[in-house]
């Protein structure tokens, strides 16, 4: 090894980058020197050196340059290859890098370093799925290779595997440290976010947001987290500083918009929606919330069509399975098998469930309409006039000519909110002795307080709402039923004149029960769209920012209008809709013995 060479290995081993590629440059002019009278040439190691100098120095083009020579010379070094395949990747030509890494493997199957950096590749390349395998075989082969775990849970990420990621993640981050501990960090908790982990999510993304204030990617992940445990004013403010380090990023724009959506802040929501859309008109996020505005103005013929791009959202993100027929574009098709796909949740189904007769309408007497479903939900739906055939949510799809997701239905069938089928439009089921009511004196109201957190939790305190009911009943006889299905049912079984019923198994048995009533008050949950759909008199309690269904405060919802809304006039505080409900109780109850006197004269 000439002198020059060595000087330049000695000092890049030493991280002196630039110095490491003067001396390679000497070197080099040397041994082009030397060629010249048959004394040699540049060595592989030497193109190396001052590659992988260049690289470290964030010159990677010069790097690709000099290591495609070193390849050149040198075509079976694996070490080589790798290098070079890292160049390229730095480089921004992944499908090259993938080509150089693979053989890299080849020449070194049992290294950790080229098969880490061949998943890397593959992975920008779009190609998660096969990066996978490289990545586990790297993280075998070194189990302290803390980028071969990173970029193993990133490639879990993109494919949706969301508990191995969430492994592999916490894995990189036992094994990080330093400026690369924030970003593997931030990795991890998106991956938390996505198994709905929302404590321990909120827990790494405070950690990581301490070790680095002024990240806006972190602070924004953490509005995310404060987003997914309902806390939409803390969301918002975490949004609003990611924007404000970052001013110009689309995505921190259009989560604030949503977050402020959330906080019923409705006109600031549309102002940062048209910041984003200025900058970006198709972030799918923006556009999303865009029509959601408009949905809840009442402006269904422009806000249904961005409605769509929920879906287009989750498809991307592989959480439903892409459909092969034509979409229905809700024009007449006589004789067609339509599919109509499930989405959403419970409440969704049955809020739409009134569509699903309009649109086998447009199919003739010979169409056939199956809908797709959750089980919970599948002998409750058989009963909707006009279904053909039930089918649990994940089966296998049987032959249709078209299909259309569920929620997709106001679009097509050109809904306006004047327009929206009314209840009752589900036939209450005949009541089973299990769900008999005992006889007994006064009106029959069923309570539902609670329901799921995700999206967001819409639950009322079961002390408070309980209070605000016995205040309005003022001792008269009321008889009080459960309907509250889950484990939370528990914390009513020691109140006083509540009827518990046995726990209903599905929505038939819930819609047995509801039937006997005469008035249900419940939260935004699958009870009160079933209550909504069997004709039930309704009394909702809604969250401040709550669903564009229900319209803005002031205004009834087009979907159960003759339902009574309670809303809350600031986040977190239900004293306000409590106090109203109390108040609309007593009349309920000042009407139905009146009425029960006057049937007796």
């Amino acid at each position: 090894m000439d002198l020059n060479l060595a000087r330049a290995f000695q000092v890049y081993q030493q991280g002196r980058y630039a110095e490491a590629r003067d001396w390679c440059a000497k070197a080099i002019k040397q041994a082009r020197a030397g060629a010249k009278t048959g004394q040699g040439q540049p060595s592989p190691l030497l193109w190396s050196i001052d590659g992988m100098a260049a690289l470290a120095l964030g010159d990677a083009g010069a790097a690709v340059a000099s290591l495609q020579r070193a390849v050149a010379l040198a075509p079976h070094d694996g070490t080589i290859l790798n290098d070079c395949g890292l160049a390229l990747l730095s480089s921004g030509q992944p499908e090259e890098a993938v080509v150089m890494l693979k053989q890299a493997v080849a020449r070194l199957p049992n290294v950790a370093h080229p098969l880490c950096n061949l998943g890397n590749a593959l992975r920008q390349c779009g190609q998660s799925a096969a990066a996978i395998e490289p990545l586990r075989q790297a993280t075998r082969l070194a189990p302290e290779h803390m980028a071969a775990w990173h970029n193993l849970g990133l490639a879990l990420l993109e494919q949706g595997q969301w508990g191995e990621a969430e492994q592999a993640l916490g894995q990189a981050v036992e094994l990080s440290d330093g400026d690369n501990q924030i970003l593997v960090r931030q990795h991890w908790v998106e991956a938390l976010r996505q198994l709905g982990e929302w404590e321990r999510a909120f827990e790494q993304a405070r950690f990581a947001y301490h070790l680095s204030p002024d990240n806006p990617q972190l602070i924004n992940e953490l509005g995310l987290v404060l987003k997914g445990l309902s806390r939409p004013d803390q969301a918002e403010a975490a949004f609003a500083e990611a924007c404000r380090l970052q001013p110009e990023n689309v995505q921190y724009l259009a989560n604030r918009a949503t977050a402020l959506f959330d906080c019923g802040q409705y006109d600031d929501a549309a102002d940062v929606c048209r910041q984003a859309l200025e900058l970006d008109p198709c972030n799918l996020t923006a556009l999303s919330c865009h029509g959601e505005l408009l949905l809840i103005n009442g402006n269904y013929q422009q806000g249904l069509p961005y409605w769509e791009i929920r879906w287009a959202a989750l498809e991307s993100a592989g959480r439903f399975r892409q459909a092969l027929a034509p979409t229905w574009d809700g024009s007449s098709s006589p004789g067609a098998t339509l599919l109509i796909r499930n989405e959403q949740g419970f409440g969704d189904t049955l809020m739409m469930a009134r569509l699903l007769t309009p649109a086998v309408r447009r199919l003739g007497p010979k169409g056939r309409l199956v809908l797709e479903c959750p089980e919970p939900l599948m002998s409750l739906m058989e009963n909707v006039a006009g279904v053909h055939t039930t089918l649990r949510r994940g089966r296998d799809w049987p032959a249709h000519d078209l299909q259309i997701n569920l929620m997709s239905l106001p679009r097509v069938l050109g809904l306006i909110p004047e327009t929206v089928p009314h209840a009752p439009y589900l036939p209450v089921p005949s009541s089973q002795q299990a769900w008999s009511i005992p006889a007994g004196d006064g009106p029959l109201i069923g309570i539902c307080w609670a329901g799921a957190a995700v999206p967001r939790d819409r639950s009322v305190p079961l002390s408070e709402l309980w209070t605000a009911l016995q205040q309005g009943a003022a001792g008269r006889s009321v008889r009080w039923v459960c309907l509250q299905a889950d484990d939370r049912r528990d914390n009513a079984a020691n109140l006083a004149g509540l009827h518990m019923p046995p726990a209903p198994r599905t929505f038939v048995d819930t819609a047995a029960i509801i039937g006997q009533l005469d008035a249900v008050v419940s939260i935004d949950t699958a009870v009160l769209h079933l209550a909504g759909a069997l004709g039930i008199p309704l009394a909702a309690l809604l969250v401040k920012g709550c669903d564009w269904r229900y319209g803005r405060p002031g205004t009834r919802s087009p979907w159960y209008p003759d339902a009574s809304l309670f809303r809350q006039a600031a986040l977190y505080d239900w004293s306000q809709p409590l106090s109203a409900l109390s108040q609309w109780v007593g009349q309920q109850l000042d009407g139905w013995f009146i009425e029960r006197r006057r049937r007796w004269w």
